[in-house]
């Protein structure tokens, strides 16, 4: 695929010349502004004084719904102010990676290439469980605004910030040390998940189309300011949603170590690198600088649920072995004991399914998971409960072997700590955060104190 979307670049000596960045009355163009990420970056960019026009790049909605309708609905979610959303630098186009030129009319893309002096390309399928073959269109749009770009009247000037993934590291043997921030040219450490194959394939075409390009490879993501908004089908609110049921939380600690960096910190990271004078590196990893051991993250977490929704006390929730987790999770499931809610989280939307983000190793289960929580290379036994008929030829053992996951390794980030002030001074997540995260949750009707009767026996929600 890599071959397929490379011919035709034009191969320039752009990342091997030295200058300082004179941009002046910037024109930016963002895609998937409606999304998470997206809706953050767009808020800054049109506070920007420095940003005199920012157009927003969206395919269009299944519903019909308006671009200001998706922005507001978005703006709303997340605590944003809307009013912003009413800026006259403000430009909606809709397109389509399929479509030739995106979709877009000649005199669109021609505007474009007159006037542009940056691309913040932050739209992808989310699917994290699809084939690398379903990423295709997004690959596809990428080369086709990598061409725009390379027509524009300012092409030595623009710069095209692409978002990735540390899932495109997913095989990455860690004996080599941290994952560094370059392109590595040997595919086999990208091999695991379709989505991030497909943003490491993008990163070579990047990196061979000699266009201003800086990939910025992102670890995990978590909820932040100004409401704590953790979208609630990511894999983290969906585990917390399915441990309050359960009555515990699965034992898989990398899982919750804080390499996480709250979205408005991503944003304002992004932003600072984007708009460094410096000339910028291939490749920027965003990652938390410090950390954190799960088990703090877990109780924090505790403290917050005593606190906003009733857990009875800081000591419930008790972190147990994935594979009994899983076990109760089932039980509850065929004894129809979960909330007509979480069983349609669990049951009827494979995307939204529980157990192969938190435990891809046991193959009869299934999880729901985010860009972020990616996937999770788990090597252990699973302990068979009493009437639990065995799924593979392991025996059965009381602990874990190792757990290591994608989110648990350690990218090289001095690149982003040399350019952002905002990754040098962020702070690990602390309780304020958390119960930020909480009561976000409750107020978008999430979590709520009935959750927490169906680990109770016999109970039904």
């Amino acid at each position: 695929m890599i071959a397929r979307y490379s011919p035709g670049i034009y191969y320039n000596t752009a990342h091997n010349v030295s200058h300082l960045r004179l941009v002046e009355n910037e024109v930016v163009l963002l895609t998937g502004s409606t999304g998470n990420l997206g809706a953050q970056l767009l808020l800054s960019l049109l506070s920007m004084r420095t940003v005199k026009r920012v157009y927003v790049l969206n395919r269009p909605h299944l519903r019909n719904l308006s671009m200001m309708d998706r922005h507001q609905a978005r703006f709303k979610e997340k605590g944003l102010d809307t009013s912003i959303l009413y800026s006259p630098k403000l430009v909606f186009l809709e397109g389509r990676n399929s479509l030739p030129g995106l979709g877009l009319a000649a005199d669109a893309i021609k505007e474009l290439q007159g006037e542009l002096t940056m691309v913040v390309h932050t739209a992808w399928n989310l699917n994290l469980w699809a084939p690398l073959s379903k990423f295709e269109s997004n690959i596809k749009g990428t080369r086709t605004l990598i061409d725009i770009v390379q027509g524009s009247e300012h092409r030595a000037d623009v710069r095209f910030l692409f978002t990735s993934t540390i899932s495109a590291c997913f095989s990455w043997d860690r004996a080599r040390g941290p994952y560094p921030e370059e392109v590595i040219k040997d595919a086999k450490y990208a091999v695991g998940l379709g989505y991030g194959e497909s943003k490491y394939i993008t990163e070579r075409i990047l990196a061979q189309s000699g266009i201003n390009a800086t990939i910025l490879r992102c670890g995990q993501f978590s909820g932040g300011e100004p409401n704590g908004a953790w979208p609630v089908w990511e894999w983290f609110p969906i585990l917390l949603r399915s441990a309050l049921q359960v009555g515990s939380f699965p034992n898989i600690d990398h899982c919750y170590t804080q390499y996480w960096v709250p979205m408005d910190a991503v944003s304002n990271t992004i932003l600072d690198i984007a708009f460094s004078k410096e000339k910028l590196p291939l490749v920027v990893n965003v990652q938390q600088p410090h950390t954190i051991r799960g088990e703090q993250v877990i109780q924090m977490l505790r403290n917050a649920l005593v606190e906003k929704v009733g857990l009875p006390s800081p000591d419930s929730l008790p972190l147990i072995h994935p594979g009994e987790w899983i076990w109760k999770l089932r039980r509850m499931m065929q004894d129809d004991r979960l909330s007509p809610e979480s069983r349609e989280i669990v049951v009827s939307r494979p995307r939204f399914d529980l157990a192969a983000v938190c435990i891809p190793l046991i193959r009869t289960m299934l999880c729901h998971s985010q860009e972020a929580m990616i996937n999770i290379s788990i090597s252990y036994r699973i302990p068979q409960a009493p009437d639990t008929p065995s799924t593979d030829d392991h025996s059965s053992t009381s602990k874990p072997r190792t757990t290591q996951t994608v989110l648990s390794l350690e990218l090289d980030s001095s690149n982003a700590k040399r350019l952002s002030s905002t990754i040098r001074e962020l702070k690990p997540i602390d309780e304020t955060m958390v119960n930020k995260w909480v009561e976000y949750w409750v107020r978008v009707g999430f979590i709520e104190r009935r959750s927490l009767a169906a680990s109770r026996p016999h109970s039904r929600l």
